[in-house]
């Protein structure tokens, strides 16, 4: 396949990994940027082998987090994504509720844009505390706001009060798959 021929479009899409937070030894800090009211709180994940950055998403609070990212000039449209959680408790029961919104800046717009609706899905928790959870592919919508070269706001919020939502402990939030 000549790439640069005429009339040949190849279309690559990039997977992007966004870590939730890092540890400098015992201490927590966000990736993500985190609001004045209503953050996500960053901890450390300390395993016997393992030492990882988590942010902590209450029940019954709707915390939210987000990170800015540069939508590729190939960029044709559409976003998926995946979350990457874990129970920090002993309940092993019931479902998250993890939403997602994009709202996007371009050149010459207002650098703090409204967000579109909320992606969601309802994952279930695992069998057994501190167990890798990812959750089935949303496509995330930005239908009308989002362009190439366009700064994207994504926002990350766990919505405790959705009817799914039924996990009355804290949602740890590893980090986040983008399939751009």
């Amino acid at each position: 396949l000549d790439a640069e021929g005429t009339g040949n479009v190849v279309t690559i899409p990039r997977r992007i990994w966004l870590p939730a937070a890092g540890c400098n030894n015992a201490t927590a800090g966000s990736i993500w940027d985190l609001p004045t009211s209503n953050p996500a709180v960053p901890a450390c994940r300390t395993g016997t082998n393992t030492q990882k950055g988590v942010l902590d998403f209450a029940d019954a609070a709707n915390l939210t987090a987000s990170v800015i990212y540069m939508l590729p000039a190939t960029w044709v449209g559409a976003v998926d994504a995946r979350v990457y959680w874990e129970n920090s408790s002993a309940t092993l029961t019931n479902d998250v509720v993890w939403q997602i919104a994009i709202a996007c800046a371009s050149d010459g717009d207002s650098d703090d844009p409204a967000y579109t609706d909320d992606a969601f899905t309802a994952d279930t928790v695992k069998g057994t505390a501190n167990l890798l959870n990812i959750t089935a592919v949303n496509t995330v919508t930005t239908t009308g706001t989002c362009a190439l070269d366009d700064l994207a706001h994504i926002r990350i919020r766990r919505d405790s009060a959705h009817a799914s939502d039924t996990f009355a402990n804290t949602a740890r939030l590893i980090g986040v798959e983008l399939v751009i």
